[in-house]
């Protein structure tokens, strides 16, 4: 399974798109990614700002490099924690 990421760029090409309305199909065209990809996007990362959502691309890529900064390390944080040998 080949996976990348969304770059800062392409996620300020999405916000150009979304703001114009495209469809996530149109947009994800554009873009050379999966229409799936390009709506689990704006699902996971819109922001509620003055009584509707929107999507901005530097508020997306904060808040996916902090879901990502979880991925590895999960919620074990201490090291005496992570070096714990169940089986001695």
């Amino acid at each position: 399974m080949n996976y990348r990421h969304l770059t800062i760029e392409e996620r300020a090409c999405l916000r150009k798109y979304y703001i114009e309305r495209l469809s996530f199909r149109d947009i994800a065209k554009l873009l050379g990614r999966s229409p799936s990809t390009i709506s689990r996007e704006t699902g996971r990362n819109y922001t509620h700002r003055y009584g509707y959502n929107t999507y901005y691309p530097h508020t997306a890529q904060k808040k996916s490099l902090f879901r990502r900064s979880f991925c590895y390390k999960g919620m074990f944080w201490d090291e005496e924690v992570t070096d714990y040998d169940a089986f001695p």
